[in-house]
């Protein structure tokens, strides 16, 4: 079936090195992926006269429900080549395909919940998908080597020219998108906190915030539209932000804003709210709590409020965490909270 009298000249891929394949697809962010089912497919068309349409099996990633049938017919393919050489080839199209369709929906998740979980997200699914496209290329190496040499399109185990160009771009594109994002999310990490037992109160208001914790004063705009007071984060993925809502709402028109947008990002979290006057003051205080429990991550909205008549002062945290790290964040929220007071009160007990 492989002989150079039945395939056209410089056609197939030869044998390719495993660690080009892991830098391709790392290196590209995955999409050397598309590149590849494009080059095997029409490998197979050539290979066993079957209707074969490369450029479906090229979009093949952006659907990732498919992949599992789709490597499963392509290694299903190649292990029945193999077959007809006494060539043993195992096809485990199925499973790869199954893993690669977890880690997209979990990037997806990441993506969604922070900038932070989104390059963490990035950076294991780059891990994955390169691992098991180069996994794949093993297997099918072992009938590439006695494919005819004048078939191939260059030499066995060599790196043709759009390969190296495609590396080169793909590491320079790599770096851009990391650089950026990194500085992005981190960068405002670098600038100076407040170390616990401090006292943070704004340039002219009644009020202030005893500093528990150590915390970071970010820059106005890090995580809102640039309304907001003051900016005090953990990490990019948990944060407090201070509104001033006198001219704005009502305690009851804050809340039901807050419960609004909360049903809208994430409809499966529960609330909690409770109200009650400050010991020793007029001032009212509320506490809208809502939280959804996803199993590894847990998300936690956080809005608390004072009012004391004249000046209406919001607190309102988001948190997308770690199941594991949620408590110890949660309970650094709540401090912080509870360390608000105006001039004239003792603050929440």
């Amino acid at each position: 079936m492989l002989n150079a009298a039945t395939l056209p000249a410089k056609q197939l891929q030869p044998p390719q090195r495993v660690w080009h394949v892991l830098l391709l697809v790392a290196l590209s962010l995955g999409l050397y992926s598309l590149v590849f089912l494009y080059r095997n497919g029409k490998d197979l068309r050539l290979l066993d006269d079957s209707p074969t349409r490369p450029w479906l099996w090229a979009l093949a990633p952006l659907f990732p429900i498919t992949l599992p049938f789709l490597l499963s017919r392509m290694m299903g393919r190649y292990q029945a080549l193999a077959k007809s050489h006494q060539i043993k080839i195992n096809n485990r199209g199925t499973l790869y395909g199954s893993v690669l369709l977890i880690v997209t929906v979990l990037q997806q998740i990441f993506s969604l919940s922070s900038g932070q979980y989104a390059v963490v997200g990035a950076l294991v699914g780059g891990v994955v998908w390169s691992g098991l496209f180069a996994s794949l290329t093993n297997e099918i190496n072992k009938l590439r080597i006695i494919y005819p040499k004048a078939s191939l399109k260059w030499p066995a185990y060599g790196i043709s020219r759009p390969q190296t160009i495609g590396l080169i771009a793909s590491g320079v594109v790599c770096a851009l998108y990391f650089s950026v994002t990194l500085k992005r999310e981190f960068s405002h990490l670098f600038h100076p906190t407040l170390d616990a037992g401090s006292v943070w109160q704004p340039t002219n208001g009644n009020y202030r915030i005893k500093v528990q914790d150590d915390w970071v004063l970010a820059p106005e705009g890090t995580y809102s539209q640039g309304d907001t007071e003051a900016e005090f984060a953990i990490s990019s993925s948990a944060w407090v932000l201070v509104f001033d809502q006198s001219l704005n709402n009502s305690v009851q028109g804050v809340s039901e804003a807050r419960r609004q947008f909360v049903r809208e990002r994430d409809p499966g979290a529960e609330c909690i709210e409770k109200r009650r006057l400050v010991d020793n003051s007029l001032s009212l205080y509320s506490h809208l709590e809502c939280t959804e429990d996803l199993g590894a991550a847990k998300t936690t909205y956080i809005s608390s409020q004072y009012d004391n008549g004249t000046t209406h002062i919001e607190l309102f945290a988001i948190a997308i965490v770690p199941s594991y790290s949620h408590r110890r964040i949660h309970q650094q929220i709540l401090r912080l909270v509870s360390g608000f007071e105006f001039n004239n009160d003792g603050g929440v007990k």
